[in-house]
C-alpha cells in the first residue's frame, strides 16, 4: 500500500521516518562542497594515526573536525556550531572523517560528510577501541565481496550519503 511505498521512498532518499510531505533538505551544490572542503583542508603535511572515536552507522570512524557552514548564494560561511540549526537549509554540518588508518588503499577515503544527525553518532567504548585492529582484508574476503548478494548486503549507510572526498596538499602553496 501507500505506507509501504512512502517507508521505501524516504529510505532511498534519507528523509528518515516520517510521511513522503517531510521538509527536505536541499541537495548541496559542488561548488558549495568544494568552498567547505577548502575552508577545511587544513595544512600541508596533516597527518593522523588512527584511533575509532565514534561509531556512525554502525561503522567505526575517527571524526577528525566538525564545522558549520551558512550558505548564501554562491558563499559559504563559516559559522559557530552553537549557531547551527538542523531546520535551516542554509546551515550545513559537516564531519571530516576517517574510516582507517591514513593512506589506507584499503579503507574508505577520509572525507567531508554532510548533515549526519547527532541521533546517528555514538561514541566509542574503550573496549570497541581495544577490539579494533585494523586489517587488510583477505583472499577470502575478496571472494565473498565478488558475490553479487554479499556486496549487496555489505553496503553501508555511507554508500547513499553526500559526501565529498577530502583532497589536502601535500607541499606548501
Amino acid at each position: 500500500g501507500v505506507d509501504g511505498f512512502d517507508t521505501v521512498y524516504n529510505l532511498v532518499c534519507n528523509l528518515g521516518e516520517g510521511s513522503s510531505s517531510k521538509k527536505r533538505r536541499t541537495v548541496l551544490a559542488e561548488y558549495h562542497k568544494l568552498a567547505i572542503a577548502l575552508k577545511m583542508r587544513g595544512a600541508a603535511g596533516f597527518q593522523f594515526k588512527f584511533r575509532p572515536q565514534h561509531i556512525i552507522f554502525d561503522e567505526l570512524c575517527m571524526v577528525l573536525q566538525k564545522r558549520a557552514f551558512r550558505l548564501h548564494r554562491e558563499d559559504v560561511f563559516e559559522i559557530p556550531l552553537s549557531s547551527y540549526n538542523s531546520n535551516c537549509d542554509k546551515d550545513v554540518l559537516v564531519r571530516e572523517i576517517a574510516f582507517g588508518p591514513d593512506c589506507d588503499p584499503t579503507a574508505r577515503a577520509v572525507g567531508l560528510w554532510f548533515n549526519i544527525t547527532d541521533k546517528d553518532i555514538a561514541q566509542c567504548t574503550p573496549q570497541q577501541a581495544r577490539r579494533f585492529r585494523w586489517k587488510r582484508g583477505s583472499k577470502r574476503d575478496e571472494k565473498q565481496k565478488s558475490n553479487t548478494r554479499a556486496a549487496i548486503a555489505a553496503l553501508s549507510a555511507f554508500d547513499s550519503r553526500e559526501s565529498f572526498t577530502m583532497v589536502r596538499p601535500l607541499d606548501a602553496d
